[in-house]
Order: C-alpha cells, then structure tokens, then sequence
C-alpha cells in the first residue's frame, strides 16, 4: 500500500478530530490527533499519548477511518 503524498500545512490543514502522520523538523514523524483552536487565526495543536506539538508540524499525510478507530481505541491519539 503507498501513503499519499504528504500536505503542506500551509497550503491545507487537517480536519478538527482528524488523525493523521506529521512530520516536525526536530521530532520526525508520528501520528497524532489534530485540534483546531482558533479557525479564524489559524491555530492549530497535534497530540497523541506522548505528549503535543502546535506550529511546529510542517507537513502531515491523513490515515483512513479503520486506522483512527483502532488508535483511538488503543488511546494513542
């Protein structure tokens, strides 16, 4: 199976809810739940089990809906 391409998150963001693979210059890549805080100035947070990131993501690719569940369901996200 190949992943899609991955997004700039300056020219698209994820859904509120939406889990998806980020990619930060520092940490690398991961999978975490996206949180818009304030859609009118574009603030935006990422969390999963191991902790938060917020602008700090440059680049993220979504996962389907079957993978969200069992994440959430193991409460990594």
């Amino acid at each position: 199976m190949e992943l899609p391409e991955w997004i700039e998150i300056k020219n698209e963001r994820p859904g509120h809810g939406q889990v998806v693979i980020t990619y930060h210059c520092e940490t690398g890549i991961d999978v975490m739940k996206c949180h818009i805080l304030d859609d009118e100035y574009g603030d935006i947070m990422f969390t999963s089990c191991l902790g938060f990131l917020t602008d700090d993501v440059t680049h993220w690719i979504p996962i389907g809906k079957t993978m969200q569940r069992r994440l959430e369901k193991l409460r990594y996200v």
